[in-house]
């Protein structure tokens, strides 16, 4: 008998699936976003995005009992980093109000491009280098 609980059909998925079904979400949420500029400001849209992920992460991990067996610099660590993703976002939803999304997207794989390069060391790795800069090149156009 197959797994039925949530949690066991998790377990049993491959791994791509997980890199599949985050690239979904990650590219569907500028895409209502440049929708949703037309009745909420980039600031409002950002603030929708950084509650709503806030309320699934709750839902689906319970963060509050890990929370509750961290030291007091381990909880300041978390909300620093939970800052630093909400300021992150803020910035990617002013720009992409200002700017293109194609643009926005290309800029924002630009530092993953570099480090890319920058560890190339094999001729797989210049191949695959060459093919994540030309398949922005031809999401983008940039």
């Amino acid at each position: 008998m197959p797994p039925t609980s949530p949690r066991a059909v998790l377990s049993a998925a491959p791994p791509w699936t997980y890199f599949i079904a985050s690239a979904v979400f990650h590219y569907l949420g500028p895409a209502f976003a440049v929708l949703l500029f037309a009745r909420l400001a980039p600031l409002g849209v950002a603030a929708l995005r950084i509650w709503s992920a806030a309320l699934v992460l709750a839902l689906w991990r319970r963060p509050w009992r890990i929370l509750a067996r961290l030291d007091a610099e381990g909880r300041r660590t978390i909300a620093a980093w939970g800052a630093v993703l909400a300021a992150m976002n803020v910035c990617f939803y002013l720009a992409i109000a200002r700017v293109p999304l194609g643009t926005v997207a290309a800029i924002e794989f630009l530092p993953v491009i570099v480090l890319a390069a920058l560890g190339a060391r094999t001729a797989r790795n210049l191949v695959a280098l060459v093919a994540a800069v030309s398949g922005v090149h031809v999401l983008t156009g940039v």
